[in-house]
C-alpha cells in the first residue's frame, strides 16, 4: 500500500503547474475548471487515435488493400496505423466513458494524463512481489519506488503517451512467472504462467519491441530448467506459450485486425458508431499535392 501511495503522490504535481506558468500550461475545460496541456505530440496522437474510436468504433480512417489507414498521417496519402489495437487507446477511451459518468466535461486529454497514474498504481504490485522474492518487504518497496519513480520512467510516461505499458506488462510478466515457479499447486503454477503469456500478448499489441521481453522471460526460465531440472519450469514455459498464442488470437494482434476485445469494448458501449470506417482508396502517390 505505500508502494502505491508513494507512486501516485509522485506523479501527482503534475496535474498542478506552478503559479507563474498555471496560465499558459493549462485550459478551461467543459467542466469549467482548467486541466494541463499534455506535454509532448505523441500522446495528442493516442489521444486522437482514441477521439476517433470513441466516436466511431476504430482508429481507421480508411482502409486500403485491408490496411488500417490514418488519414492525417503523411496527409493526403495517409499512413498505415501501426499499432490498429493499442491497448493505450482502448484503455483511454474506456477510461473516459468511466470518468465522464462522474465529470461529465472532462476532457480527453486529462484521461490520457490520469492513465498512467491509474497504471502505474497497479504496477506498484508485480514490482512490490518481485522485490519481496529477493528482499522482503523492504525489498519491494525500493523494487517499486526505483521501477516506477525514477527520472526516466516519469520523463517518458507522465504526459500521457503509451511508454507506460513498457514498463508495467513486462513487471507484470516477470512477476508472474517468477511466483509460478514459487508455488507449489501445479494449478497455481500454470494459472500464472499463463497469465504470462497472456500480458505478453497484451505488450505485442502495445509495442514492436516486444520480442525482447519474451526472450529474457523464455532464457529464464529455460535457464532455471537446465540448473535445477525442475518439470515446473518445462511446465511453465509451456503454459505460458500457449496462452501467449491464444491471447494473440483473441487480442487481434495484427496491424489489420480490430481485436475480439475492441469489438466488445464497442458492443458495451464504450464506442458510438458501427465501426464501419470508410474503405474509398486513398492517393498513393504525391501527384496531386501541388
Amino acid at each position: 500500500v505505500l508502494a502505491i501511495a508513494f507512486t501516485v503522490a509522485v506523479r501527482l504535481p503534475s496535474f498542478f503547474p506552478p503559479a507563474h506558468s498555471a496560465e499558459s500550461a493549462t485550459f478551461r475545460g467543459a467542466d469549467g475548471r482548467r486541466h494541463v496541456y499534455l506535454g509532448g505530440y505523441d500522446a495528442y496522437y493516442w489521444v486522437r487515435l482514441a477521439r476517433t474510436y470513441l466516436e466511431r468504433g476504430t482508429v481507421c480512417d480508411g482502409n486500403v488493400n485491408g490496411t488500417c489507414v490514418d488519414a492525417t498521417g503523411n496527409a493526403p496519402v495517409g499512413q498505415p496505423i501501426a499499432y490498429a489495437f493499442s491497448p493505450h487507446v482502448m484503455a483511454i477511451a474506456v477510461l473516459y466513458r468511466l470518468l465522464s459518468r462522474l465529470d461529465p466535461g472532462i476532457p480527453l486529454t486529462t484521461c490520457a494524463m490520469i492513465l498512467p497514474v491509474v497504471l502505474s498504481a497497479l504496477a506498484a504490485i508485480p514490482a512490490f512481489a518481485l522485490g519481496a522474492l529477493l528482499g522482503g518487504p523492504l525489498g519491494g518497496f525500493l523494487a517499486a519506488v526505483l521501477a516506477l519513480c525514477n527520472p526516466a520512467v516519469l520523463g517518458r510516461t507522465i504526459e500521457g503517451d503509451d511508454d507506460i505499458w513498457i514498463v508495467v506488462l513486462p513487471l507484470a510478466v516477470f512477476c508472474s512467472l517468477a511466483w509460478s515457479l514459487r508455488v507449489r499447486r501445479r494449478w497455481a503454477r500454470l494459472a500464472l504462467s499463463a497469465l504470462a503469456g497472456a500480458l505478453l500478448a497484451v505488450l505485442a499489441a502495445a509495442w514492436e519491441g516486444w520480442p525482447f521481453f519474451a526472450a529474457a522471460a523464455a532464457l529464464g526460465v529455460a535457464a532455471g530448467w537446465v540448473a535445477r531440472r525442475s518439470p515446473a519450469c518445462a511446465e511453465a514455459l509451456a503454459a505460458a506459450a500457449i496462452a501467449f498464442v491464444l491471447s494473440c488470437v483473441v487480442l487481434g494482434v495484427h496491424p489489420n485486425a480490430g481485436g475480439v476485445l475492441a469489438e466488445a469494448a464497442r458492443f458495451a458501449g464504450f464506442a458510438h458508431a458501427t465501426g464501419h470506417e470508410t474503405t474509398a482508396p486513398l492517393p498513393d502517390d504525391f501527384a496531386n499535392v501541388a
